[in-house]
């Protein structure tokens, strides 16, 4: 996927950095890698997100949103496991 896919019309392209060309791309390739550590623990890449929200220490509140029940299900189980301290680096160093 790549940026050429979402119309230059789409307010996301216009408002929102993360959408332009070349940072769009790396932001999908970072979400891939992700895909890594949700594999190696059988999570989501929003439970892994959550997860190491959660272990941040820098990071004083997640609201995480929901709008149906599976999704309040599947962001509280986010909870209640570790990434590993490598882990928790990797991803860390991902998205500096």
């Amino acid at each position: 996927m790549d940026a050429s896919n979402i119309s230059d019309q789409d307010v996301r392209k216009q408002l929102n950095s993360l959408f332009a060309e070349g940072q769009f791309e790396q932001n999908v390739a970072k979400a891939e890698a992700l895909k890594t550590f949700a594999e190696k623990y059988g999570k989501t890449l929003g439970q892994v997100a959550i997860n190491w929200l959660l272990t941040n220490r820098a990071v004083t509140t997640v609201i995480a949103g929901a709008k149906t029940p599976a999704q309040v299900e599947e962001n509280a189980a986010a909870y209640g496991w570790h990434l590993s301290p490598e882990d928790f680096a990797q991803i860390d160093k991902l998205f500096q």
